[in-house]
């Protein structure tokens, strides 16, 4: 009698599915290359489907946040971030890696972040 053939009626053959090779890598072995040519078709269509998602994730426009546009944000000198903190230039300049993470060094200044700063206010 032929395989899958019972008493002259269909029996359902059990089929691998890529679920059971994700889970189970070996099973792999015991496919004939009719169901590897089916698999890999079922998983091209699949990898196209998430590839074209991500693809729409990093072209789509970024969500509006609730933070200040870095572009609009005004970058004060040391002794103008001190001023609008209320604090002496030395303070800042001895306090700036460890209270004022914000700020940012160009070449031989120290520049800080007028939104960091009104931050750094609200939560003082």
């Amino acid at each position: 009698m032929a395989p899958g053939l019972n008493s002259g009626a269909l029996v359902a053959e059990t089929r691998i599915t890529l679920d059971d090779i994700a889970a189970n890598p070996a099973l792999a072995i015991s496919l004939s290359p009719r169901e590897v040519a089916d698999l890999l078709a079922r998983a091209g269509g699949v990898e196209s489907v998430l590839h074209a998602r991500l693809v729409a994730e990093v072209n789509s426009p970024p969500a509006k946040s609730s933070t200040p546009d870095k572009a609009n944000d005004q970058m004060l000198t040391l002794r103008e971030a001190a001023a609008r903190i209320r604090k002496s230039v030395r303070w800042v300049r001895d306090n700036w890696h460890s209270e004022l993470p914000f700020g940012k060094r160009v070449g031989r200044s120290i520049l800080f972040s007028a939104a960091g700063l009104d931050r750094w206010l609200r939560r003082s």
